[in-house]
This record gives C-alpha cells, structure tokens and sequence, in this order.
C-alpha cells in the first residue's frame, strides 16, 4: 500500500493484480488481492491451496475506513485466529504523509484487547519533517499504562533543528521513570551545526547513569566535514571505561564520504580486536549510511580472518531497512565459503521484526546443508513474542538435530 484513501462507493470485484512472496526456500508463497486500488486480502497459499502460514494465520483481510485501516487474521477453514501478540485485529491510523500515527490492538469481537507486550494502544506523533515527538501507550481502558517490555508509559523526544537532543522516559504520570537499564533520561550534545559531540545518560534523580553498554558519557571528535574520528567512553565519575565490547576508545579513518577503517583500544591504550584475528575494520556504506560491506584487516593493512574465516562480510536490507541477506567473501570480492560450511544466509523476518526464517546458501545461492546438516532454521514464539520451538531442516526438508 502506497497511501491510505477514502473507500470508493463501490468496490471494483475484480482482482487488478497478484504478487507474490516466497517464505523462505519452501514452496509457500503470498498472494495479493487487489481490488478497487487497495489490498484486500493477502493469504499464504501452497501448490494452489490456501495453508496456514509461518505465524499460523492463513490469511490477512484488510478493511478502510478514512484513514484507518483494520486488519483481521483467519486460518485457512475461515476462523478468526489469535496472533502471537496476543491479538485477532488491529486498526492502523495514518497522519499527515502516510505516517502510522496509532496503532489499536482488537479481539475477536472487535473490542480493544491488551496485546502480549501489556498495551491496547499507541500513540506517535511527529514533527513536520517526520521525526518522531512523542510515543503514549494505553491500556484496555484507554489509560496510560506503563508497557514492561519497554520500562515505560510514554517517551518524549526533544530536538535542534532535525537532530535529536534528549529523549526522556515517562510513568505513566509523566513523571521521569528508570528504566530497567538505570537511566531515565539520554542527552545529546550538538555544536552549531547541529552535529552530535557528546552523549550521556541520567536516571530519574538527574544523576550521571549507565547505559546498557556500560558507559555513562560518551565524547565525540568530528572533523572539517563532521564526520566522528574518534569517541571516548566514561564512566559516572568521568573516567575512561571500557564498554561492554571491551573497548574505550574508537577511532575512524576516513578514506571517502562512504569508507572508513576502525580501530578499537581499551582503557589502557591496547588494540582491541574488532573482529575475529582483525585490529581494524573498513566499513563501506551506501546513501542511507547504512553498512553494506566490513573487512578485516591486521596491523599492517592486510586483509584478516574474522569469525567466519573469510576477510569480508557483505550485507542487504529488506524495504524496512532490516538486514536480510548476509554474504562472506574473499579478499577480492568473490563469494567465499566460511568455517562453517556457507557463503551466505537469507532471513525471513515478520512486521515485528521477528525472525522467522533463516535460510544457508553456497557460493552459487542454492540452499546447502551447513556443517551442522541444516539448511534451514525456523522459529516460532508465544503471544509474548519469546521463542517457543526452533525447528532444523535439510536442504530436503527433513528434520535434523544440531
């Protein structure tokens, strides 16, 4: 769906198009039905027939309504089906843009519900240029409530110009909160571009926190252009400390606008491995500054083993910006097999970003069985979202124990 419009008077009754995605290597597909302009139906289907899909729903119907769009799950004989969120529907709003501005969670009788992350309702609002204001979860009963699984009732967001310069955790009072990490509060520091220089964390007391990573405040160097060429990390009292990845310092060297080689030391001033045997790592990004290739190299400049036994690692996203491919290569490039016996592995992901698939590929893209004698991994979790059954399969679908 590109937009959400006003119902036509009258529905068009014939389908206008079909497309189809694959859920990972089996034969079950997804089949968009169109009609009128506007999705309304999206069902799992295999050799011609109507299946239960991954997350156990055969099908999605779509109704609209303004700009509200509901969604209802069945299973494959008809039946409303529960999701794993602990929900039959949901009603999706859409603001200025196109953007999801309120998300309700419904039974089967179309009554608000709690989903299994312990809210009914969420609220986001954005400033004109789209970045997100405010967050607000209710419950059941239309009150805030705070949701356990993210340690809050809303969050605030507070910004110069586009760039983010504090984001607060409230109760459901609007009072600060800590969340279960320790901090209440996370500040950004901005120069007079409006560029990030410094990063720290307090708790609800406005008192120096850490954050899950271990560090309580982290000062950043830019360069001419004002890219970052070094962050230091300290702790509460203002001394280097190293984070949960064992290093205290980080240092970029810019090659381009879209390449930099990393090196990591600890609070002692000693190199610390960035991955595998490597010291340093280039990252290479595309337009969206997202990471696209990282390769390992020694002290000298050398290309290194990382912890597949390959020098590089490529990554794709999904239209989400979710990674869903992952490729290793040799020094020049070239599709490589690691230790573990595959050169690359594709990921199925649902609208929560769960995984629910993951598929091993060679170097030619075909489906392989890894050392361990599985081709494909496939999860499936409880109405809270924790993984409930991991299932292992051969590139001929027959189970396999790791």
């Amino acid at each position: 769906m590109t937009g959400i419009r006003r119902m036509a008077a009258v529905a068009a009754a014939l389908w206008l198009s079909t497309i189809l995605w694959t859920a990972g290597a089996g034969a079950m597909t997804m089949e968009e039905t169109v009609k009128g302009g506007k999705v309304a139906r999206r069902a799992w289907m295999e050799q011609g027939e109507m299946v239960n899909g991954p997350e156990g729903y055969a099908y999605i119907t779509y109704a609209y309504n303004d700009t509200t769009v509901t969604e209802k799950y069945y299973t494959a004989d008809g039946m409303p089906f529960r999701m794993p969120g602990g929900y039959h529907s949901r009603a999706l709003t859409y603001g200025n843009r196109h953007r999801l501005a309120e998300i309700t969670y419904l039974d089967e009788t179309g009554n608000r519900t709690e989903n299994a992350a312990g809210y009914a309702r969420v609220r986001i609002g954005y400033t004109a240029k789209g970045q997100i204001t405010n967050v607000n979860y209710y419950n059941a009963d239309n009150q805030p409530v705070l949701v356990p699984s993210v340690g809050y009732a809303s969050l605030k967001n507070d910004y110069r110009g586009t760039t983010l310069t504090q984001t607060s955790y409230l109760d459901e009072e609007k009072r600060s909160v800590n969340m279960p990490e320790g901090y209440a509060t996370m500040i950004q520091r901005v120069n007079k571009n409006n560029q990030i220089v410094e990063i720290r964390f307090e708790d609800a007391g406005e008192n120096a926190a850490s954050c899950t990573a271990g560090w309580s405040d982290c000062k950043r160097k830019l360069d001419a252009k004002g890219r970052i060429v070094s962050a230091s990390f300290l702790d509460a009292q203002g001394m280097p400390v190293n984070t949960a990845g064992g290093y205290a310092l980080e240092e970029l060297e810019w090659e381009s606008d879209s390449s930099f080689i990393l090196r990591r030391f600890d609070m002692h001033g000693n190199a610390v491995p960035v991955n595998g045997e490597a010291v340093a790592l280039r990252r290479e990004m595309d337009r969206e500054g997202r990471i696209v290739r990282e390769t390992c190299m020694d002290g000298n400049g050398q290309p290194a083993m990382n912890r597949y036994q390959v020098c590089t690692t490529a990554y794709a996203y999904d239209d989400l910006g979710r990674i869903s491919r992952v490729s290793l290569q040799d020094e020049r490039g070239n599709p490589a097999a690691g230790s573990e016996g595959w050169a690359e592995y594709r990921d199925s992901l649902n609208e929560n970003g769960l995984l629910l698939e993951r598929v091993y590929a060679g170097e030619d893209g075909n489906a392989l069985n890894t050392r361990m004698g599985y081709s494909l991994i496939r999860y499936t979790y409880d109405t809270a979202g924790r993984v409930e059954h991991i299932e292992y399969l051969d590139v001929n679908g027959n189970p396999v124990q790791p």
